[in-house]
């Protein structure tokens, strides 16, 4: 699979090459290409995203734009799907984390003829869909990577701190911690855009139940609540681990630190990135990928975090 990858992107590599050459920019209509994302407003994740999808636009002359609901809501997310479908663009980006809630709007899209493409979430489902190509990271597998780390680090009762439920990429990043580390394990669903109230939970978690261990968040807007309530309840020196999914500055800090045993790396810049690559290339020569394209995981740790931090600063990684 790596090998594949690497592969694929050299071919990119050439592609952009030409296709942002100025004569292959000459006379030519701008494509419109539509992201359309689960992305909650407060949520920095999405934000690498952002700064790949903005970067392709000046590479290859393109006209991208980027839409996601305030909040974690699917009907809101299904009549943006809609409401792009009716802009007729040369393709639409989608996050899919309820395969069921946006089939219809998906399936309207492709039956219109504009060409989809899957990104973050959705890797099981993307293909039942009828969507030929997706980029992102098996969250499954992730999960059990992670797993197999906070075991190694001597966990025995883990916390998954799940501020997404029903976001089923997220469910599998807690299912496959569990299955990697085989271990107990006791999901804490908390609310990202309640910080206050998610510490609360976390820290009422960790005083209910003195055996757990180690802490798992599934993203930044819950690693700051549970760094938040450790630190209210001088609790660190009970855990073996904490750690987070993904990353920004300020949680490379803490993995620097080495007050986070590490951060994941989904590589978020390439979903924002390669999709208007592969519209590009569609549009020209008609031809798309018909797989998925791994982004990840990737792990950051206290050796390679401090040269991470700056480009996290910017909106890279």
């Amino acid at each position: 699979m790596k090998r594949l990858f690497a592969l694929m992107l050299v071919l990119i590599a050439g592609m952009i090459s030409v296709l942002a050459s100025p004569e292959a920019r000459a006379d030519e209509k701008k494509m419109l290409v539509i992201f359309i994302t689960h992305g909650q407003a407060g949520d920095p994740y999405w934000n690498a995203i952002k700064n790949g999808l903005a970067e392709a636009a000046k590479t290859f002359n393109a006209d991208v734009q980027y839409e996601a609901p305030d909040v974690f809501d699917m009907s809101a997310m299904g009549k943006m799907i809609d409401s792009a479908v009716a802009r007729k663009p040369d393709g639409i980006v989608v996050s899919i984390p309820d395969a069921d809630a946006l089939k219809a709007p998906i399936q309207s899209a492709l039956a219109a003829g504009i060409p989809v493409i899957g990104i973050d979430s959705g890797l099981t489902k993307f293909k039942e869909l009828g969507i030929p190509a997706y980029l992102g990271q098996d969250e499954y597998q992730a999960g059990v990577a992670v797993g197999e780390k906070l075991k190694a680090a001597g966990a025995t009762h883990i916390m998954c701190i799940n501020m997404e439920v029903g976001n089923t990429d997220l469910d599998n990043r807690c299912r496959g911690v569990k299955d990697g580390s085989g271990v107990k394990e006791t999901i804490v669903p908390v609310t990202m855009t309640d910080p206050v109230d998610a510490k609360s939970r976390i820290a009422s978690a960790l005083q209910q139940d003195a055996t757990i261990d180690s802490i798992i968040a599934l993203g930044p807007t819950s690693a700051s609540p549970m760094l938040a309530a450790v630190q209210e309840l001088d609790a660190k020196g009970r855990l073996k681990a904490m750690a987070t999914f993904d990353m920004t500055p300020e949680i490379l800090e803490k993995v620097a630190d080495g007050t986070l045993l590490f951060a994941t790396d989904a590589q978020q810049f390439l979903m924002g990135y390669l999709p208007v690559a592969l519209f590009k290339n569609y549009k020209l020569y008609g031809v798309m990928p018909t797989t998925a394209w791994p982004t990840g995981p990737g792990f950051i740790t206290k050796d390679t975090a401090s040269g991470v931090i700056e480009l996290s600063r910017k909106g890279f990684r």
